[in-house]
């Protein structure tokens, strides 16, 4: 496992952690997001944090869900895509929230990744579906990749 993958995975867990401790952590999602990305020092100078629309507070096991599905999609961008760009984008609605991970790596053929035994995905799939809403990951080879989430709040 690389050094950037054991970097995100620990970050992530610590956060988690604190989340389920009711700590003093953050309390809004966008600041739950640069939390973690002030952990994970392989972000630095390549993940970009975006948001819009008036924040609602959101339950603590639906944010960890959330950072689960950003964090896999951040780390494929990176590890995979070879990125030197991600920016993440999440807007705030009437109806929900939607969650844009965009990256200008190598991209890759989603289909054949799924054939291949790579679990990535399916993970990000199954965990937007727990929380009720749709995802859509788009991407070809030499033309980076989007990973789009609409879910309700």
């Amino acid at each position: 496992m690389d050094d950037a993958l054991k970097h995100t995975q620990s970050g992530l867990r610590s956060t988690l952690w604190a989340m389920n401790e009711e700590s003093e952590g953050p309390e809004s999602l966008i600041e739950l997001i640069h939390f973690v990305a002030r952990r994970l020092p392989h972000w630095e100078g390549v993940v970009e944090i975006a948001s819009e629309g008036e924040e609602r507070k959101i339950a603590h096991n639906f944010a960890g869900t959330i950072l689960l599905i950003l964090q896999e999609a951040v780390g494929n961008a990176i590890h995979h895509g070879h990125a030197g760009r991600v920016k993440v984008k999440v807007a705030f609605g009437a109806k929900g929230l939607a969650m844009t991970v965009s990256d200008d790596g190598c991209g890759f053929d989603p289909s054949a990744a799924r054939r291949g035994g790579h679990f990535g995905l399916a993970s990000m799939e199954r965990r937007t579906a727990e929380l009720g809403g749709k995802i859509a990951i788009s991407s070809e080879p030499g033309r980076g990749t989007a990973v789009r989430l609409s879910l309700p709040l």
